[in-house]
């Protein structure tokens, strides 16, 4: 047996080896971050769902718009991590580095297969493939704009999701090869993972028009020899595609509704009009792209400007960058056929998060290129590889150069993972990049109440907050907060009050205002905020806890009963509602 014979099963193993951990370090750090106050807490620490894995439990994963997504997979990912090693962040992070580490991996196998259909790659030239499917991974893997969905323990649905993306891809690859022993078998398996991947998160209906795109380039299943569309091997495409349409259809209608029905979901045309969402559509087609090749400035949140002017500058090159590179990809479609297909399914992946069903106070975020972008490292890898190809000494100056870039990017990505280290650094990092940032002076002057308990820290960035965005009630219900653990009353009770009308989240702002009514004795008008607490649900055991002392103090003794004893029928052992009880029949009414 020859040399050659012996080292190539070695080589073939190496490469997709080096893709995973070196898709790996960059992100090492973030084994050593903590959770942060950005849905973190909402997810991990204030979530009892996740700490077991009962049948109650499970069923409301399959059921739940939780965080505004539909996203049972993840969540039972996380309740397994959680049974593995309970609420250690380290845990969830590392289990994060490894899926995207296969994603990577998936990926190189996805490239492989794509860039030698596409170029017909001759005998002898197997290196020079491995080396641009390496390289197109590791762009996709070690790039900056990477660590907002592999750092942020919450994005666990960006990395999971991506691990079933790919592997729906390498599926369809392999069942559309004529030596594949199973094609059946990798077709089924393609589908599995499509739904598996939209379980994750909604990406995945992005796939059908992907996988038609690859069907038509590189591999050329609906042409005829003359390189004509054949209407029969069209259809035969198509009804391929059924089970993803049908299942992308379904992915489309869960997401709308996880985001519809959650307190945070989708944003009015009244309070986002169309020319704002067409200004957000255009600046984000053209932002992916751009950060791609200049990763500058990046930064954990890009709040939605207060204002949004469709012909004001940014917006404008945004747009003809959107119309030029579309047009043109239209117009060189013959002639450079790998590009028209990449940028059909950018915009197919980048579509839903283009804010036409605006979610969120987020304007463009990182984690939204983690699968939109992948065709433009495979472009990146495509150009390693023909130039790699024409000899040693290419091939060589190419690995050099590549390695280099790499290293660059990956550096970045290092620095950039510390960002996410915990809250301070996270809202540090995004006030030093958009200072103007309404949402991050509301979260830093928040963590800097609660966590770090600096009251006049905390009064500086939210009313800070407040000043940049009028109309931001979480601010003003956060200075409410501030101010009445300063004990002025007057000022908190305005904060509340000018938040209220405005609150994402009223009920709250209610309680918070009936608490002060009574720190301030003005209990008559206390009791009317928690009466509606009760009848909006919210808090419900402890608002009839208040209104039992209020009623009481007020002399209205049926009244107070009448608190005490529901809370009883719903919670025979609470002893403080029968200590209430016992002490209200005592009184007698004047």
């Amino acid at each position: 047996m020859s040399v050659q014979a012996i080292l190539a099963p070695a080589c073939r193993a190496a490469a997709p080896l080096l893709v995973l951990a070196a898709a790996v370090v960059p992100f090492l750090p973030a084994l050593n971050n903590a959770f942060v106050t950005w849905d973190d807490d909402q997810v991990f620490l204030l979530n009892p769902r996740i700490r077991a894995l009962s049948w109650d439990n499970v069923r409301w994963m399959f059921t739940t718009n939780g965080m505004g997504h539909y996203q049972p997979l993840t969540w039972l990912s996380i309740a397994l991590d959680c049974r593995l090693g309970g609420l250690n962040p380290r845990v969830f992070h590392r289990t994060n580095l490894l899926l995207h580490g296969l994603t990577a991996t998936l990926f190189y196998f996805v490239c492989l297969r794509l860039l030698r259909a596409g170029f017909a790659d001759p005998t002898g030239r197997r290196a020079a493939l491995r080396l641009g499917a390496a390289v197109a991974a590791l762009f996709f893997a070690v790039h900056p704009l990477r660590v907002e969905s592999v750092a942020w323990a919450t994005e666990r649905r960006d990395v999971l999701c991506g691990v079933f993306f790919a592997a729906t891809i390498l599926f369809h690859l392999r069942a559309a090869d004529s030596a594949t022993r199973r094609p059946r078998a990798a077709y089924a398996l393609g589908v599995v993972c499509m739904a598996l991947s939209l379980l994750a998160k909604a990406w995945g209906i992005a796939l059908p028009v992907i996988l038609i795109a690859i069907d038509v380039v590189p591999l050329r299943r609906i042409q005829n020899a003359e390189g004509r569309w054949d209407s029969r091997a069209v259809r035969r495409a198509l009804r391929e595609k059924l089970p993803h349409v049908f299942l992308a259809l379904g992915g489309a209608v869960a997401a709308l509704w996880a985001q519809g029905a959650h307190k945070m979901g989708v944003i009015s045309l009244e309070r986002h009009g169309l020319s704002a969402r067409l200004a957000q559509a255009a600046y984000g087609i053209a932002f992916y792209p751009l950060r791609t090749l200049w990763p500058r400035d990046l930064a954990p949140l890009y709040e939605i400007p207060r204002t949004i002017n469709l012909l004001s500058g940014a917006y404008v090159l945004a747009a003809a960058f959107a119309i030029v590179a579309t047009v043109a990809a239209w117009r060189f479609r013959h002639r450079y056929p790998a590009w028209a297909a990449v940028w059909v399914c950018y915009l197919a992946t980048v579509f839903p998060v283009l804010g036409v069903a605006q979610s969120g106070p987020q304007f463009v975020a990182d984690r939204y290129s983690y699968l939109s972008c992948l065709g433009f490292a495979l472009l990146a890898g495509a150009g390693v590889y023909a130039v790699a190809r024409r000899g040693a000494i290419l091939a060589v100056m190419t690995t050099i150069a590549t390695a280099i870039a790499l290293g660059l990017l990956g550096r970045q990505t290092w620095q950039q993972t510390l960002v996410w280290r915990n809250t301070e650094s996270l809202w540090t990092r995004v006030l030093a990049v958009s200072p103007d940032s309404s949402l991050a002076h509301d979260n830093f002057g928040t963590y800097w109440l609660i966590e770090r308990r600096d009251p006049d820290r905390a009064e500086t960035h939210l009313r800070r907050a407040v000043a940049l965005r009028p109309d931001n009630g979480h601010a003003w219900h956060n200075l409410g907060h501030c101010l009445a653990q300063r004990d002025r009353l007057d000022e908190a009770l305005d904060a509340y009050r000018r938040g209220l009308s405005i609150s994402p989240d009223p009920l709250r702002t209610r309680f918070d205002i009936g608490a002060l009514l009574a720190r301030r004795g003005e209990y008559a008008e206390a009791v009317q905020w928690f009466e509606q607490c009760v009848a909006g649900g919210f808090r419900v055991s402890e608002s009839r806890r208040n209104l039992g002392y209020l009623y009481r103090t007020l002399g209205r003794t049926p009244d107070a009963v009448r608190q005490y004893r529901a809370l009883l029928a719903l919670n025979p052992d609470d002893r403080a509602a029968q200590e209430g009880l016992n002490r209200t029949l005592q009184v007698r009414p004047p």
